[in-house]
């Protein structure tokens, strides 16, 4: 179900992506991807498995995509209010050693982002990332790198991979590449 987003009616008949699967009431699981949702959306798919008719508003894929994002800020948010995620380059510099992840921003510089990914060595790292969207979590205008580290315990380590589902899923609907591998 992590490559899957549920989605139900509203009492009012409107379609309502439940991100968290939470809402009451008949859903209809989609593949977190632009393609099949506009397919779902245009072939009239939903109100099919929801059994009832529904309304779609105009931009409703471009909603899902920033209520993923939002969510993906409050993931980032939190992580960093509890230490187990870094911003800014001499952050990242210190805490070298113990990074997993690594986060650059769609605008920084390609020569800079790859000597920082040979300094640090981090496990793995994600690209193009909007730097406006790395710049919520500190609250900031922008910001170019973000590091994630190293799990200490069981539940740490959920909520890295619970990020990087996250990302995943966001990428997916927005249609947002890496920008370099």
């Amino acid at each position: 179900k992590d490559r899957l987003i549920r989605f139900v009616a509203s009492p009012e008949g409107e379609l309502v992506a439940d991100i968290y699967p939470r809402l009451g009431g008949r859903g209809a699981w989609v593949s977190a991807d632009k393609q099949h949702l506009e397919t779902a959306c245009s072939k009239n798919l939903f109100a099919r498995f929801l059994r009832q008719s529904v309304t779609i508003k105009e931009g409703f894929i471009g909603q899902v995509g920033d209520q993923l994002a939002q969510i993906l800020i409050n993931r980032m948010s939190m992580m960093r209010k509890s230490g187990a995620l870094v911003t800014g380059r001499g952050k990242l510099e210190m805490a070298a050693s113990r990074l997993e992840g690594l986060l650059i921003a769609d605008d920084a510089s390609q020569r800079e982002a790859a000597s920082l990914i040979q300094m640090v060595q981090p496990d793995w790292y994600e690209t193009g990332l909007p730097a406006a969207l790395l710049g919520q979590i500190a609250g900031v205008d922008s910001l170019a790198y973000a590091g994630v580290l190293r799990a200490a315990y069981p539940s740490e380590q959920k909520q890295i991979d619970t990020l990087l589902v996250d990302l995943q899923r966001w990428r997916a609907v927005t249609q947002t590449q890496k920008t370099r591998e």
